[in-house]
């Protein structure tokens, strides 16, 4: 028997929000909970049925995809977003630029951005 473990992908791309629905030993039983899951998400979760194993004990685990019920955005299977790896990448580069003295140039940022959109702050304790 080769275990089929069930993973949800938020909007089907492996790095955003995931996390294991279960593991099943047939197939069958694995694609019905894909199913149920993805429905109950209410289509924002890809779900993804892989069986894998252990070929011996000096071999790594193996997965391969063998199931994919799609979330709303219609991915064929579960993929990396190019578009979150950007905005991770944005988001570290501004705190890298912010290293020095971060915590007062990043209220500085924050005050021009709140100024530009006219929003009120509220002062940190």
């Amino acid at each position: 028997m080769i275990p089929h473990s069930v993973i949800a992908y938020r909007w089907g791309t492996t790095n955003d929000h995931s996390y294991p629905v279960g593991a099943y030993p047939d197939f069958e039983t694995a694609k019905d909970a894909a199913d149920a899951e993805c429905e109950y998400r209410g289509g924002k979760y890809g779900v993804s049925v892989f069986v894998g194993g252990r070929a011996g004990d000096h071999e790594p685990a193996t997965h391969e995809l063998v199931y994919h019920a799609s979330s709303m955005a219609g991915e064929k299977r579960s993929e990396t977003s190019p578009v979150i790896d950007m905005e991770r990448l944005i988001g570290s580069r501004v705190l890298r630029m912010h290293s020095d003295d971060s915590y007062e140039k990043i209220e500085e940022y924050a005050a021009k951005l709140a100024s530009f959109y006219k929003i009120e702050r509220v002062a940190r304790p």
